[in-house]
């Protein structure tokens, strides 16, 4: 079942304890937000593989260093363990599968925690990302990727003010 949204509005997801009521335990690392147009209904898509997805949102070092920052991970945390984004208002309206990512960048290579929904956008925008900004997943990241191979611990990077987010360019409308 896909939840409806008109291109313009906001989506919030929550991030839930783990089985012992211990908040989500990753602190240090990016967030970021990616949607991708179904062919049809989301509930049928049989390739996920096959989609092609854009981000609409990311948030990664906020201040501090590398090591011993304040990151997206943080913001969340206390937000609530949430985070809410806005569908882009020129979004051509369609059903869409959206992906919530937590990068953990406490080990190395780097974790990620991707948590999908289904969505329904409606609206009267006609825009959709140009191939710039478009990608496949798994695909998008690779081990040796700068902001991937290393702990935010490792010594190399940990006092660094400069962290890359993975992926391409947000696609904003």
């Amino acid at each position: 079942m896909s939840a409806p949204v008109t291109a313009g509005a906001s989506v919030t997801a929550f991030w839930n304890s783990d089985k012992q009521g211990n908040p989500w335990p990753h602190a240090g690392g990016p967030m970021t937000v990616y949607m991708a147009k179904c062919p049809g209904d989301c509930a049928s898509f049989g390739n996920p593989a096959s989609a092609e997805w854009f981000k609409i949102h990311q948030e990664g070092l906020v201040s501090g260093t590398i090591g011993k920052g304040q990151w997206g991970t943080n913001k969340m945390m206390k937000d609530g363990f949430s985070l809410t984004v806005k569908i882009p208002a020129t979004l051509e309206p369609g059903n869409y599968l959206i992906r919530h990512e937590t990068i953990n960048l406490a080990r190395a290579p780097a974790e990620m925690y991707p948590e999908c929904a289904q969505l329904k956008v409606t609206g009267s925008g006609t825009a959709k990302p140009s191939k710039e900004f478009l990608f496949k997943l798994p695909g998008a990241y690779r081990k040796t990727d700068a902001a991937i191979k290393y702990s935010m611990h490792d010594a190399a990077v940990a006092n660094s003010k400069e962290y890359v987010i993975p992926g391409p360019p947000v696609w904003t409308g």
